[in-house]
């Protein structure tokens, strides 16, 4: 029997997808170079647009969410077609961005003055055969920001999907209240290994792991959960609002005030990101409107939009740069991050993502056959 669709969490996505792409534009400039609007956005409520980090931890959060739902069901799905599924739906698509992201490499390589240093990370020097295989088998510690920034993400995705089964079957079989000091203790000693041996790239995904396992939490406990914000009264729930966007908006100033330090403040986000995801699946007002046909259709080429933003802004940087306004170039920025979307999605995703779905299958197909043969025979015995 399939899951539920909640296609709020779908919007939920395309809103997270659409910060990020907007947090890149206005953080083409560093310091005092950057636009007076831009640094207003940063200190104003207006952050909520460009809150790219904070994005991201919306994105695990919400896998951790939507791939646990299968694990809750009596019979969860064997490891090889959750595998099978997962690679198809982010590895392929990965690969055609990488080979966009390489092609563009080839062709715009080389500093550009005056932008912000991850800008001239990306595109630096001339393709590397040993980092582009690198960036396919997903192993060790390398240079992600050459081809697409963007990309650490994807790195950490498929990685825990890897282990996520084992995730989500403690999620499945822990108290809420087992899980999330599970979910603590991993996160710590991840920052405390790495800051014993000086690399956080060594550790991260156990970090990230830790917040997937709170969407899990999320999933299992959605109807207590449900049941809780229902039985708040007007202000309670006010108050619940106004908790979750600060924690999401502003957590990651809980270093600068001294209240966190090194990773730790992304729990302030991802609590916050929490409180949204219950909100966006509860608050009427709110589920009407990420149920419009805009935000469905955002939420749709969200993961597409993800994977080309990042070589359209940095094209557009290395041929417009000096030549014309910044609003011509944020114009033309979202019109061809819209139509390359658009085509990625119908060109790549969709059909990975089908292909995918069907393999898992029919290899799900085949292990029930070869289940129910080993029991007949077993019977005969």
């Amino acid at each position: 029997m399939p899951e539920r669709r909640y296609r709020e969490l779908d919007a939920l996505r395309g809103l997270a997808s659409a910060m990020v792409v907007f947090d890149h534009f206005v953080s083409l400039r560093a310091g005092e170079a950057q636009p007076h609007w831009t640094r207003l956005v940063f200190v104003s409520p207006l952050h909520v647009l460009t809150a790219g980090h904070e994005a991201v931890i919306l994105f695990f959060l919400l896998s951790g969410f939507v791939l646990s739902l299968p694990y809750l069901r009596p019979f969860p799905p064997g490891y090889g077609p959750f595998l099978v599924k997962r690679v198809f739906r982010i590895y392929v698509p990965y690969v055609a961005a990488l080979i966009l992201a390489v092609a563009a490499d080839a062709l715009f390589r080389g500093p550009v003055r005056g932008f912000a240093p991850w800008v001239n990370a990306a595109w630096s020097r001339p393709v590397d055969p040993r980092l582009v295989l690198q960036h396919l088998a997903w192993l060790g510690s390398y240079d992600y920001r050459q081809f697409n920034g963007a990309f650490w993400t994807l790195i950490q995705e498929m990685r825990i999907s890897i282990v996520f089964p084992a995730i989500a079957v403690l999620a499945a079989a822990a108290s809420a209240r087992t899980s999330i000091m599970a979910a603590a203790v991993v996160s710590i000693a991840a920052q405390i290994l790495a800051g014993i041996f000086g690399h956080w790239e060594w550790f991260r995904m156990a970090h990230y792991a830790a917040i997937f396992l709170l969407g899990c939490v999320i999933a299992r406990n959605l109807d207590s959960i449900s049941a809780w914000y229902r039985g708040l009264d007007k202000t309670a729930r006010a108050a619940f609002v106004l908790a979750s966007s600060l924690l999401f908006v502003y957590g990651r100033q809980a270093e600068r005030l001294g209240l966190a330090r090194g990773r730790f403040e992304d729990w302030a986000v991802a609590l916050g990101a929490a409180g949204l995801v219950v909100l966006s699946l509860n608050a009427v007002p709110l589920r009407r409107f990420l149920r419009t046909t805009a935000l469905q259709g955002l939420g749709t080429v969200s993961f597409s939009t993800y994977l080309v933003h990042v070589p359209i802004l940095l094209a557009l940087v290395h041929r417009l740069a000096g030549s014309t306004s910044w609003t011509a170039m944020f114009i033309s920025y979202l019109t061809l991050t819209g139509v390359a979307a658009l085509l990625f999605h119908k060109v790549v995703e969709k059909p990975a993502t089908s292909a995918g779905r069907r393999l898992s299958e029919r290899i799900a197909s085949h292990e029930s056959g070869l289940a129910g043969s080993r029991c007949a025979l077993a019977c005969r015995e």
